[in-house]
């Protein structure tokens, strides 16, 4: 797994956790240092992990085959899903 895969699965599942702090809310100093420490390793997150669906699909990795393919056309009609059918 590349440091682009850890980092967008991270940005995927950091709010999860910034969402725990929250409903619990900040009663502390330190339940404020957590999600703020939380929210800034999410924007770190998203940063790093940025291209990782597009980096999977330029592999060729089999991703396709779900029938997403880079330029968003439907991989079996190779519609793009723009317009009325």
């Amino acid at each position: 797994m590349t440091v682009r895969a850890v980092a967008f699965w991270a940005a995927v599942l950091l709010p999860f956790a910034s969402l725990v702090v929250v409903f619990a809310g900040p009663v502390s100093r330190l339940d404020f240092l957590v999600l703020l420490g939380l929210l800034s390793a999410n924007v770190v997150a998203l940063y790093l992990g940025h291209g990782y669906p597009a980096e999977r699909l330029a592999e060729g990795d089999g991703a396709a085959a779900d029938g997403v393919v880079a330029d968003g056309a439907d991989a079996v009609s190779g519609r793009t899903g723009e317009g009325s059918d």
